[in-house]
């Protein structure tokens, strides 16, 4: 008999709707979890995105002969350093400041107001000159681009400078 009502408890109307409800709860629940995860299809005409992988360039072995290297001119002729004095009229560049440049003043000497701060390598013309103050030689420059960049500068740290 204990076997017949152990059958009787399995077939109890109960436990097999229960049994029916929880088959339909999670057949409901994969069907959902199937609707949101699932992909949806890309409309036709719409772009979509595109990844390339782009490898970074990795250390090339330095070659170890050295190929004599022929420089030939292009453009405008660079100024060309002149070895000699300063004259007036004479196109000057402004060397040998480390790159601190150059005050130019109102008047020659170092009580002079300064105007302005000449940049190294800068090119000035030559307009008056040459005064002997402090211990110094002083010209006048003008720049050719800007005239209203012009004052009074020590020749030590001018070199004249001719274009061909």
């Amino acid at each position: 008999m204990k076997i017949r009502d152990s059958i009787r408890v399995f077939l109890d109307p109960w436990v097999i709707l229960g049994a029916i409800a929880i088959g339909v709860i999670l057949f409901v629940t994969a069907l959902v979890l199937l609707l949101v995860t699932r992909t949806l299809p890309i409309p036709a005409g719409v772009p979509t995105a595109e990844i390339r992988v782009v490898a970074f360039p990795t250390a090339s072995p330095i070659p170890t002969a050295t190929l004599p290297i022929v420089v030939e001119p292009t453009g405008s002729p660079q100024p060309t350093i002149q070895t000699g004095e300063i004259y007036l009229q004479a196109l000057v560049q402004i060397r040998g400041t480390g790159g601190d440049g150059l005050r130019l003043r109102m008047e020659p000497g170092l009580a002079g107001e300064i105007l302005f701060l000449g940049n190294e390598s800068e090119v000035f013309r030559v307009e008056e000159g040459p005064e002997e103050l402090d211990q110094f030689t002083w010209w006048f420059l003008v720049s050719p681009d800007n005239g209203d960049r012009q004052g009074w500068a020590v020749a030590d740290y001018l070199v004249v400078v001719q274009t061909p």
